[in-house]
């Protein structure tokens, strides 16, 4: 488990940005890819979306809201009115 104050683009290697409510699959947001993890991806929709810009922001949006942050084996997410942002890191 990474604590919220240690994600960085060192540990996180994709977030999700999507409406809240609604699946994660991508139908309703988009995953974007951190370039310093570039294993491959089985799922073609995800294979190029690499983009440290989006990882960086999704980061800071939930360090700047870790109060209101919940937290998964191997992500830490937060909603902001409809919209649900999640950073995924490897254990």
């Amino acid at each position: 488990m990474v604590a919220i104050k240690d994600l960085s683009i060192e540990n996180v290697h994709s977030v999700y940005s999507g409406k809240d409510g609604k699946c994660c699959c991508g139908c309703a947001g988009k995953h974007s890819r951190n370039t310093r993890f570039p294993r491959p991806e089985p799922k073609e929709a995800y294979r190029n979306n690499f983009n440290d810009k989006m990882v960086r922001k999704v980061i800071k949006i939930v360090q700047d809201n870790a109060g209101i942050a919940e937290h998964g084996d191997n992500h830490w997410s937060v909603v902001l009115g409809e919209r649900l942002y999640i950073a995924y890191f490897d254990n």
